[in-house]
């Protein structure tokens, strides 16, 4: 929980090697990263997620995000996990489920975003 949170310089990150397999809280990872602008966690198992609270809360520069292996059937905490993003984010993820999960979050922040579905 709350691993890069606060890391202000943080522009970017390759996150590709980490394993998430076994990870049931990633809450406020990256809360307050105010610099960073594109995030690829394309990578990250969440099949054992439950709490992604506040993951992104206030990465106020955050404009790409490459979701597109999250699963959240089992994230039962959620709550400002957009909240103080930019409007307009865009957002890739694996299908049509994960669309519709991550508009209502978004929708929970009163924020708008371009949520695609990855087609490889």
């Amino acid at each position: 929980s709350y691993m890069f949170a606060y890391c202000d310089a943080l522009i970017s990150i390759d996150l590709s090697t980490f394993d998430t397999s076994s990870v049931t809280s990633i809450r406020g990872i990256f809360y307050n990263c105010s610099s960073l602008t594109s995030l690829d966690v394309s990578t990250f198992d969440t099949s054992s997620v439950t709490d992604m609270y506040g993951m992104f809360a206030h990465c106020s520069s955050l404009t790409s995000l490459d979701f597109r292996l999250a699963d959240f059937t089992t994230v039962t905490s959620y709550s400002s996990m957009f909240t103080g993003i930019t409007n307009g984010i865009t957002i890739t993820v694996l299908d049509s489920a994960a669309q519709t999960w991550i508009n209502a979050r978004l929708g929970d922040a009163s924020k708008t975003g371009n949520v695609t579905i990855y087609v490889p």
